[in-house]
């Protein structure tokens, strides 16, 4: 029980390359500008380079990694290297564009050159992590990345370094942890990215936090229920009452595959319990398996005919589903065997607006005026 979403979490969070693709793709977008500001920039390279050589090279460089050509980038930046050595932003540049080719090893080497050079670079820190990551050398990663969130980041490269970490932490099986890095990227505003008015860098961003924080929040969860069940299953592993408290909390999360297989588990314990068929029905419904909820609903009323919440559940779908007639037999059933307060008030509400809709629907439909029907 609980494997299906540890297992779906442990999928995601073991995607490392995905994470790595993921911050490329970015990378790229920052140095995109327009195809026809870096087409002017190449072709117009020759004159700017022979007035102000390495950076010349180096903005070609960019240009060229822009439009994706990251061999031709490569190369204009090993020219600016070879002019001037000791510039942590040509390694840090050059670094990048290798880990978008996935060489990583070569990264690292100009990483470090960099951090040589200026060992206070917060971001060198970040992009060492992520060649580290690409590399499968996951201590190295969550080293430098929990290191590059101490030093002054911008807010972008902060918002990934906490999704990386947060990555990490997931991987760990540290999922709280994952969750407070994910909710911190999610407070942190993506700055705008200039004339890349086509990509919504932004909504990419956060769309992202949304599917990590998702992940992580419903492991979390998952495990938190699992263990405070974990002792009394141990103890009574064939107790259908266990498995029906513990799908209720899963119910009350919203895991509801989770808590469909805690009630089949009660069901199939105890095959004439009314009650874990009704909750089994709930689940089904709130999946929007309607046949399959409708079913359980009618197996809790078979069982349990004196039993009203079984109608009142089975009413509720009805009602959603727009079979009106059905929810009223089954709501007037619940009036008969006198509910408690909360439910009979409820019955009688839904019964008052299903009453005021059956004119308006009646007059529809005996109207010859096609255009008067909805």
């Amino acid at each position: 029980m609980g494997e299906q979403i540890q297992s779906s979490a442990g999928e995601f969070f073991a995607d490392y390359q995905e994470r790595v693709r993921r911050h490329y793709k970015r990378f790229l977008i920052f140095y995109k500008k327009s195809g026809v500001q870096n087409d002017y920039i190449i072709a117009n390279s020759e004159h700017m380079i022979q007035f102000i050589g390495a950076a010349g090279y180096m903005q070609r460089s960019c240009a060229y990694a822009g439009n994706g050509d990251l061999d031709s980038a490569i190369a204009d930046m090993n020219l600016a290297i070879q002019d001037i050595p000791d510039v942590a932003n040509s390694h840090i540049l050059r670094g990048s564009m290798y880990g978008e080719k996935g060489e990583f090893d070569k990264a690292i080497a100009d990483f470090e050159k960099a951090l040589q050079l200026e060992p206070d670079r917060a971001e060198v820190y970040y992009e060492r992590s992520l060649a580290y990551l690409g590399k499968g050398n996951f201590d190295l990663a969550f080293a430098d990345c929990a290191k590059a969130l101490t030093l002054n980041l911008s807010d972008t490269d902060r918002l990934q370094a906490y999704l990386i970490r947060g990555f990490l932490y997931g991987r760990n099986g540290e999922f709280d942890k994952a969750v407070s890095d994910f909710n911190s990227a999610r407070q942190i505003k993506v700055p705008d990215v200039g004339n890349n008015r086509s990509i919504n860098v932004e909504a990419d961003y956060h769309d992202d936090v949304r599917e990590c924080l998702k992940y992580a929040s419903m492991t979390a969860e998952t495990g938190k229920i699992l263990a405070k069940y974990a002792d009394s299953l141990r103890d009574n592993p064939n107790d259908p009452a266990i498995y029906k408290r513990r799908g209720f909390d899963f119910l009350g999360k919203d895991f509801f595959d989770q808590a469909i297989d805690d009630y089949t588990r009660a069901i199939q314990l105890t095959p004439d319990d009314p009650d874990a068929y009704n909750s089994r029905g709930t689940a089904y419904s709130q999946k929007k398996q309607y046949d399959k909820a409708i079913s359980d609903f009618n197996e809790a009323v078979r069982l349990k005919p004196d039993g009203y919440i079984n109608y009142a559940s089975r009413a509720l779908l009805y009602r959603e589903l727009r079979k009106n007639d059905l929810a009223k037999r089954d709501l007037e059933k619940v009036l008969e065997l006198n509910p408690d307060d909360i439910t009979l008030s409820s019955a009688k509400k839904i019964l008052n607006e299903i009453s005021r809709e059956e004119p308006s629907k009646k007059w529809e439909e005996g109207c010859s005026w096609p255009l008067l029907r909805r």
